[in-house]
């Protein structure tokens, strides 16, 4: 048998199994759940120097879903929940990928750090 039929039938073995699971047959697929630890968006917030309307403006959410996250009236979830553990962890990383160029300035006083978006001469602050 030549690659190219070898290649076209684990398509088809993958492809069946694919359509068996959508199906309800969970003995031919495999889940994988990636587990996100909860972030405290209050505290991250806070740890950074921003208000809510601001947390929200500058990491494209609504001020609205900040409060009811904040409250416990809802909870992130998905997309969401990454990337508010992307932030906790590397805040200048998604501010450069969502703004031209960033700058996290940490006040050891206040324990907090201030975002400051050059482009637009924005900063943002508690």
């Amino acid at each position: 048998m030549n690659m190219a039929r070898i290649a076209f039938e684990k398509i088809m073995a993958g492809l069946e199994d694919a359509l068996a699971y959508a199906d309800g047959d969970s003995s031919r697929g495999t889940v994988h759940q990636v587990k996100v630890a909860d972030v405290d968006i209050t505290h991250l917030r806070e740890k950074l120097g921003l208000s809510q309307d601001r947390f929200a403006a500058l990491f494209g959410l609504s001020a609205r879903t900040v409060r009811n996250w904040e409250q416990g009236v809802r909870h992130p979830e998905g997309p969401a929940r990454i990337l508010l553990q992307v932030i906790d962890r590397e805040p200048e990383a998604v501010m450069r990928a969502l703004h031209a160029s960033v700058q996290v300035i940490f006040d050891a006083d206040k324990e907090q750090a201030a975002l400051h978006v050059a482009e637009g001469s924005a900063h943002y602050r508690a």
